[in-house]
């Protein structure tokens, strides 16, 4: 997990940057947009920069290289040295505009969990995906699906954040007439999904971390639809959200359907698995091709008289521009 956020507020995608700093919070900013294709770095600039050469793959250069160079804003990648960076960068007579100065640290309550291995956990055991994916939420969830693969005529359907299965089931109780790929974050619910739908050539599943993540028997690399369902509100991690989000609709040529709540929330220390997320305007800012084409309200709204049979949760169906009329 990254100790130090890119500041993804104030660059725009694909934006052309130079990152000021080389240190530990260059690296982590380096790291980031390349895990989410997110922005081009140019160069690192650092006064070190005989000593450094490069600095993952990317070169690393003296702070004259900045007259010479086309690009969109320079990120300070120092805490240390942020307000002498700063400066210097004024005294070369740079826009303060084009100067990215905030430096995020990571909150250290967040940091101390993880979502990764809270789920392995989860499932290694004994515990299932949570009533979400049983009862008549999972029969609601199930007519949506399969409401929305006839209306788009969906045949290959990833799934990222599997469980262990039950869902899949229910929606598709016959084998289904669509190619299925399930991933999640934990191994424990793939092995589990593997044993339960052995038979089912339709139907494969991959550890989201694993090597040749996309080499599956059904052959799918992308699919006509993306699914996350009860997944995004428990993304507590910046950096682990952002990734996930990316591979959502990168992976996906048509549809995107989500199932989550949709507003923003803090983090308690009685549930940390749990952090709600505004990602309509997230979707809004970073993937601006994908729009909002359906909303269906939860058939069994949030009641805390019955908190294991009603759900904050509601769908939402994105598609990719290219093919909204």
């Amino acid at each position: 997990m990254f100790q130090y956020l890119f500041p993804y507020d104030e660059v725009n995608k694909n934006s052309k940057i130079l990152i000021y700093g080389g240190g530990e919070v260059g690296l982590q900013y380096l790291n980031q947009i390349a895990l989410l294709n997110y922005c081009e770095c140019l160069f690192i600039i650092d006064k070190n920069y005989e000593k450094m050469r490069q600095l993952a793959g990317v070169d690393v250069c003296s702070p004259e290289i900045i007259k010479n160079c086309d690009y969109d804003v320079i990120v300070i990648a120092s805490v240390e040295y942020n307000d002498e960076i700063y400066e210097l960068l004024r005294n070369l007579n740079i826009p303060d505009e084009k100067i990215i100065k905030k430096v995020i640290i990571a909150d250290t309550g967040i940091q101390k969990f993880s979502s990764g291995k809270h789920w392995e956990r989860q499932y290694a055991t004994g515990g299932t995906s949570g009533p979400g994916s049983y009862g008549r939420l999972a029969v609601f969830k199930a007519e949506i699906i399969n409401r929305v693969i006839d209306q788009y005529s969906i045949k290959t359907i990833i799934e990222m954040g599997c469980g262990d299965g039950n869902n899949l089931g229910i929606a598709f109780p016959d084998g289904g007439v669509v190619n299925y790929l399930g991933m999640d974050v934990a191994k424990s619910a793939i092995k589990i999904c593997v044993e339960k739908y052995k038979n089912d050539s339709a139907k494969d599943f991959l550890h989201i971390d694993s090597e040749g993540l996309f080499q599956a028997k059904t052959g799918i690399i992308q699919a006509d639809m993306v699914i996350s369902m009860d997944v995004i509100f428990h993304l507590v991690e910046d950096d682990i959200f952002h990734l996930y989000m990316n591979r959502l609709f990168n992976i996906s040529k048509n549809i995107v359907l989500i199932y989550s709540s949709n507003e923003d929330s803090a983090i308690s220390q009685k549930h940390p698995q749990f952090r709600s997320r505004c990602f309509t305007k997230y979707i809004e800012e970073f993937f601006p091709d994908w729009q909002l084409v359906d909303f269906v309200e939860n058939k069994y709204p949030w009641d805390p008289v019955r908190p294991y049979d009603t759900s904050m949760c509601d769908f939402f169906v994105y598609q990719v521009a290219t093919h909204h009329k």
